[in-house]
């Protein structure tokens, strides 16, 4: 992607983005993708013990075909 235009130099000193590799970056959204797995592992768990339905899809309300 490449961002076009004027930098503003008193902005851009007072910014609090900080620059960071694309290892970093990786590293970061591995680390997101394991906390959302594990997340959804806990509600998977939650839903089983209730006897709730897993997926939204396993439900009727779901059902394209309902009304069909």
């Amino acid at each position: 992607m490449v961002l076009m235009g004027e930098i503003d130099e008193e902005k851009e000193a007072n910014s609090k983005l900080k620059e960071v590799s694309v290892p970093e970056i990786l590293e970061a959204q591995r680390e997101e993708q394991v906390a959302k797995e594990e997340e959804e592992k806990v509600k998977t768990k939650a839903r089983m013990k209730r006897g709730l339905p897993l997926n939204a899809s396993d439900t009727y309300l779901n059902s394209d075909d309902m009304f069909g």
